[in-house]
């Protein structure tokens, strides 16, 4: 059984290496996506090296007229899927080819998991991983480990079922 995944790349100022981001999610071994890439404030550069990606039926461009900002078009990219599956895609970070594979597979097995996750592997300067542990159990205790023991990037970057998705009716800005 395959779902079909939304995938939000918010773009800005991102002509640079936005286009090794692209090829990744072409390269996914998990086929049914939806890329939504929304250029900000009307970025011509960056829009030019997403054009190419568009001959490719899964990919889809708009180009915002005035400047959102990150948090505003996140929320513009989050508010456009109609997948049973999203996620946040940076656009200078690369993903190994079977990570959207991985990340259903675990859903599939915790129907009860709002958004699944993996560690995250630094790269250039900073080779480090980004390890998150589960948030399990009772409101409280999910609460306090949020509080305790969480790197957003981390979550930020899983793969979150529609409906929560829903809930969060976007990104606060600050």
């Amino acid at each position: 059984m395959s779902e079909f995944v939304g995938i939000g790349v918010p773009a800005y100022r991102g002509a640079a290496y936005i286009a090794e981001t692209l090829r990744s999610l072409q390269r996914q071994t998990h086929r049914d996506l939806d890329v939504a890439i929304s250029v900000d404030g009307a970025d011509e550069e960056t829009a030019a090296a997403c054009a190419p990606f568009l001959e490719d039926s899964r990919f889809r461009m708009v180009i915002q007229p005035t400047r959102l900002g990150w948090a505003r078009n996140t929320s513009w990219v989050m508010a456009q899927n109609e997948c049973p599956f999203w996620y946040y895609q940076a656009q200078d970070d690369l993903v190994d080819p079977d990570y959207v594979s991985a990340l259903l597979a675990h859903a599939r097995e915790n129907p009860q998991a709002a958004v699944t996750f993996c560690d995250i592997q630094c790269f250039d300067q900073n080779a480090d991983y980004i390890q998150q542990n589960p948030v399990l159990g009772p409101a409280a205790a999910r609460e306090i480990a949020l509080i305790v023991a969480h790197h957003a990037a981390v979550a930020l970057r899983g793969l979150t079922r529609q409906d929560a998705l829903r809930q969060t009716r976007g990104l606060r800005e600050n």
